[in-house]
């Protein structure tokens, strides 16, 4: 939940590093801040969850125009409507938000309650349909699949996150998390993230090369793209590394801080450092030096008979 919760909730590189910084930050804050959101492809049709990506067009959609389906705070950010105007390049898009802010939600699905779909009436993009869901990235991507909406996606894209999702920072991912649904249906997926603060003149200029590339590429059934820009300027970002390995480390060093309470009960919060060093060949090494960082991401469940 916002607000008082200690996890990553407002992005991993928007949120404030000091304990007391963080607690300084109201509900309203926190949820301006970062947002979570899922693109779905479907036949015929793109889907997005999590802001950007793009369908396969050709065989797979028999030259048909493709639709897109994207998620994310769809009033507050700017990263699913530029990841939507980038795959409405490509056909028609169908947009499916979470509601609220969903950091580090990971893989999460909601099992215990019923869920609000509504149009957003307030997203308006020329051939983009945006619904909002008061759910997870995850929720928005099995919603495409699992009944909720006529067609099954061809494609799914996830982001654009507000923060990067390299390294550890993967694992906690709901970004990656609702890519990692679409594998599940035996769907490609691509997830984008920035490493921090809204769409960026480097995320500006390539997403779009990067989509059209990355969507041609096949890979095997238990992997995922995972795209990470820098938030230097234009002029200083250095290009693309493609095959970057995660990093066996996190964007932080976190270190949890206890706040003692009145009723004898303690508060803990996270208090970290931004991360400056970084192996040669990983995701984190290439955004600190100024670089798009492209990898894949391996899902070990669909990996168990390989």
């Amino acid at each position: 939940y916002i607000g008082s919760n200690w996890e990553r909730s407002v992005g991993a590189a928007a949120r404030p590093r000091k304990w007391g910084e963080y607690m300084s930050q109201t509900p309203s804050d926190i949820l301006a801040l970062s947002g979570e959101a899922a693109i779905l492809v479907q036949k015929g049709r793109i889907a997005y969850a999590n802001a950007g990506a793009r369908s396969l067009l050709g065989a797979d959609c028999q030259g048909r125009p493709a639709r897109a389906l994207l998620g994310s705070e769809l009033t507050e950010a700017q990263s699913p409507a530029f990841l939507a105007e980038a795959a409405a390049r490509l056909g028609s898009v169908l947009v499916i938000a979470p509601k609220e802010q969903q950091s580090a939600m990971s893989h999460r699905i909601t099992l215990d309650r019923s869920m609000r779909l509504e149009r957003c009436s307030t997203f308006s993009l020329k051939g983009v349909e945006a619904y909002s869901l008061d759910g997870t990235p995850a929720d928005c991507v099995r919603a495409a699949f699992l009944g909720a909406f006529d067609e099954k996606p061809d494609l799914v894209l996830s982001g654009i996150n507000e923060g990067a999702n390299c390294g550890f920072d993967i694992q906690y991912s709901a970004t990656v998390g609702a890519a990692m649904e679409a594998l599940l249906y035996g769907v490609p997926a691509l997830c984008f993230s920035q490493e921090r603060g809204p769409v960026g003149e480097v995320c500006r200029e390539y997403l779009f090369r990067i989509l059209e590339d990355l969507a041609g590429r096949r890979l095997p059934r238990n992997q995922i793209w995972n795209v990470n820009f820098p938030c230097c300027p234009l002029r200083e970002c250095r290009g693309i590394l493609y095959d970057r390995k995660p990093c066996q480390t996190a964007f932080f060093d976190d270190r949890y801080v206890r706040k003692e309470q009145a009723d004898g009960s303690w508060e803990i919060g996270i208090d970290s450092d931004y991360v400056m060093e970084a192996e040669e060949g990983t995701d984190i090494r290439a955004i600190l030096d100024g670089y798009i960082s492209v990898g894949i991401v391996t899902n070990t469940v669909l990996s168990a008979d390989n």
